[in-house]
């Protein structure tokens, strides 16, 4: 896409294109990539918010930064250097307990005099290291050993009130009263897989929360906060929390809000679910997928069915013909009006006789080579599919999957793997159009170096023009593994 970007190729919606593809394919693809996007803002709640920043936290050793002072540098790579001053919002995820979000005093641009003139410290907040309680231990219990802390300067975010922080005792160390041995090892191994329920007790944190009218000033969210800090220093401690101590939620545990009720159904496991009107409720309800879910179905049973062998045989000679005589005004001519090909022709020219046929070996590899390209492509979109159906080649060309799952961490192994096997795919057909030469370093001298880039240039010109011919040959079947 960016490569048409730089030729001034643009989409049917893009503006300032010179050309512009009005390609069903492309559309698809794009619909397919926003899907992708829209699913992970729908089921994540992951959404970029303007005015704040996510940043490393580190300390002051130098003791320069008064108590409740931060140094705050952001700097994008071949900027200046943005400082933050005033009054801002500092928080740490996760917010469990109302108190886990502070407001801090930015000092700006260092003075000539700090130590922070000399180190600048981009993209980092640093915290003060003077006064009775480190700002960090107020935000989640956190630290400076490689935490991340959210600033927020954007005062639309900024709340009416702030709670004072969490102050939880230490938990009671669980002391043997001699030297540990190898099967107490064991058994701690065994005791902590069997007691650590953190994701139970979060799980439970958002449910109440959701179901409360006091949300997360409810009481007990502030007793499951505890838990939840108790729980994590499970593994320091040895103490676990005892799922009897978790409270209960105000509604039966049948019940559930919508946001919480998955991908492949209304409720998980036969359970009810209402709509909830948090805002994490009315962003999940906003944000449709389905159209493109339905889309990647309908493509994936237009794809499903493969040409018979005669089918096959009768495109094949159909191509052959064609490809004899890919001049300007044979019937290449289509292949050449193409958006894309009008774009590359000005500067192929420069290179390549565009008009002229292309040698029947080489169309003949180019044949080849597409052959195994949709045999290879085929392959990767039946054993990466999460569902009977093969992926569309859409979804293999944005890199996505758009099917719905009960278990998305499996989906995104998936997409990884449709990745990985994509690029490699790519790689190989890129190096066999490059020929045995495909760097300076290969060859003895610049004439050598140049007709081996010309020939790289016209075996690529030779494989574009078998891919738009059997897209055309195929148009009838859209959607197809071919074009």
């Amino acid at each position: 896409m960016l490569n048409l970007h730089k030729l001034k190729v643009g989409l049917q919606f893009e503006a300032g294109a010179s050309l512009n593809l009005n390609d069903p394919f492309l559309d698809r693809a794009i619909e397919f990539a926003a899907n992708h996007v829209l699913r992970v803002m729908k089921h994540k709640a992951r959404i970029p918010v303007k005015g704040s920043y996510t940043l490393v936290g580190v300390v002051d050793v130098h003791g320069w930064l008064k108590p409740n002072e931060v140094f705050v540098c952001i700097q994008n790579r071949d900027e200046r250097p943005e400082y933050i001053q005033g009054k801002v919002l500092i928080t740490r995820s996760p917010q469990v307990h109302p108190g886990d979000v502070q407001f801090v005093e930015a000092i700006g641009h260092p003075p000539p005099n700090s130590p922070f003139a000399a180190e600048k410290f981009p993209n980092c907040v640093v915290f003060s290291s003077l006064g009775e309680r480190s700002v960090p231990s107020m935000l989640s219990g956190g630290d400076l050993d490689g935490d991340e802390y959210n600033v927020i300067v954007n005062t639309d975010l900024f709340p009416t009130e702030i709670h004072p922080p969490a102050e939880y005792p230490p938990a009671k160390i669980h002391d043997l009263g001699r030297p540990c041995t190898i099967d107490d090892l064991a058994d701690w191994v065994a005791e902590y897989i069997n007691s650590d329920i953190l994701g139970f007790v979060a799980d439970q944190f958002l449910l109440l929360a959701d179901q409360s009218p006091l949300m997360a000033r409810d009481p007990n969210c502030i007793k499951l906060a505890e838990l939840a800090s108790k729980a994590v220093d499970f593994a320091k401690s040895g103490t676990p929390v005892s799922r009897a101590e978790v409270p209960r939620l105000r509604f039966p545990s049948y019940q559930r809000p919508d946001w919480s009720a998955g991908e492949v159904a209304t409720g998980r496991n036969g359970r009810s679910v209402y709509k909830s009107n948090r805002a994490i409720g009315k962003l999940f309800r906003r944000i449709d997928l389905n159209d493109a879910e339905r889309q990647a179905a309908r493509q994936a049973k237009r794809q499903k069915g493969v040409p018979g062998q005669k089918a096959e045989k009768k495109a094949e000679a159909k191509l052959e013909r064609a490809m004899k005589n890919l001049t300007i005004t044979g019937p290449a001519g289509e292949v050449l009006r193409h958006p894309v090909s009008l774009a590359l022709i000005p500067i192929l020219r420069r290179h390549i006789d565009v008009e002229s046929s292309i040698p029947e070996e080489w169309t003949t590899a180019a044949r080849k080579q597409f052959d195994a390209y949709v045999s290879e492509l085929r392959f990767i979109a039946s054993s990466n599919t999460i569902t009977w159906d093969p992926l569309t080649e859409e979804e293999i060309l944005m890199g996505t999957i758009a099917s719905k799952t009960s278990q998305p961490r499996k989906r995104t192994t998936m997409m990884a793997r449709l990745r990985n096997q994509t690029d490699e795919l790519v790689r190989r057909i890129r190096a066999e159009l490059a020929g045995d030469h495909t760097d300076a370093s290969d060859v003895d001298s610049d004439e050598e170096l140049d007709d081996d880039l010309e020939d790289w240039l016209l075996r690529s010109w030779a494989a574009w023009q078998v891919s738009i011919l059997r897209a055309i040959e195929d148009r009838d079947e859209r959607g197809s593994y071919k074009g």
